[in-house]
């Protein structure tokens, strides 16, 4: 397995180093800080295609309702689509598997970068299932204070392109229950039996799942999207015994947050996933334009770049070393 490794000091002092797999999905699957290994992930999983470590989701991150979407006069079956760890319905993208392209490592001084990318295309296998070509571009910068991931999406083609992004770490609970999770969001999705959203908002505090103070994650059973987040506030995990607190620090477009607890207790690991848009954001996009209901469509967040153009965001994780 081919791997591109960045490595440098840590503002505290500590070896920082973030580990890239570009053959299996532009995977992160590694970030050390000293000897603390603050993601988890199975090799033996990684190498056959499966989630760990840090998948990309794009462009339909999570489920897809039906498995299929429509956008503008296009619908696209997704009934072909097969994923290691369930189908239906069919959930985290199309490139999180594919072998990605990347260029040798960069960077100055202060920093060591590298940048892979994934282009859709005609003749690529998820041209299929997403018809719109395109580029997905991440570049990674690891610094003295953490790991900056800025994505960018180029529309290659002659019509809109819809999308949304997410990048899915699992985060090892390096204390177990002593470990903390804060996200400063107010709302929750309301979500159906396949935990596919139906478009209504819950307040946090009535759904039984606030978090906008430290709470334990291996205590919680949570597959949910958070969104009215709090501006200027990020997403934190904290790890008291271990002395080390990460901090997710996303762009503006970053408007919700999943969160993954389900095996905290089991397997020692939670996924805190900035997402730009909802769960079958497409779909719920659609829905809100054809019923003119832009409460809807602001839950549904879905980006759109115009034929020729771009667009960029970033997640960036902070790592605070914890005094005493």
């Amino acid at each position: 397995m081919e791997v591109v490794a960045l490595e440098l000091d840590h503002s505290s002092g500590r070896r920082l180093r973030a580990e890239i797999a570009p053959e299996f999905g532009s995977n992160l699957f590694r970030l050390r800080f000293g000897e603390l290994d603050l993601l988890r992930c199975d090799l033996d999983l990684l190498r056959s295609r499966r989630w760990t470590g840090t998948p990309i989701l794009w462009p339909v991150p999570n489920r897809v309702s039906g498995k299929r979407y429509r956008f503008g006069t296009k619908v696209v079956d997704l009934s072909r689509v097969e994923r290691p760890e369930g189908n239906w319905p069919l959930i985290h993208g199309f490139v999180d598997d594919q072998p990605w392209q990347h260029e040798t490592s960069r960077g100055d001084a202060a920093t060591a970068r590298a940048r892979t990318w994934i282009e859709i295309a005609p003749c690529s296998t998820p041209f299929e299932y997403f018809p719109f070509p395109s580029r997905l571009t991440l570049e990674f910068t690891l610094h003295s204070g953490g790991l900056r991931v800025d994505y960018t999406v180029e529309n290659l083609g002659g019509e809109a392109l819809p999308f949304a992004f997410a990048l899915h770490p699992y985060f090892a609970l390096l204390d177990g229950g002593a470990t903390q999770l804060a996200v400063p969001a107010d709302a929750v999705m309301e979500a159906d039996d396949d935990l596919l959203p139906t478009g209504r908002l819950v307040p946090v505090a009535d759904a039984g799942c606030d978090l906008r103070e430290p709470t334990s994650p291996a205590s919680l059973a949570l597959d949910h999207v958070f969104t009215d987040l709090h501006p200027g506030e990020h997403s934190r995990l904290i790890h008291p015994r271990s002395g080390v607190e990460i901090e997710l620090v996303a762009s503006g477009d970053f408007t919700h947050v999943v969160v993954y607890t389900l095996k905290a207790a089991s397997d020692g690991f939670v996924c805190v996933e900035n997402q730009t848009g909802s769960t079958d954001a497409i779909n719920l996009h659609t829905r809100a334009v054809e019923t003119e209901d832009p409460a809807l469509e602001r839950a549904a967040h879905l980006l759109v770049v115009p034929p020729g153009g771009s667009h960029t965001g970033y997640v960036e994780y902070r790592v605070r070393a914890l005094e005493g």
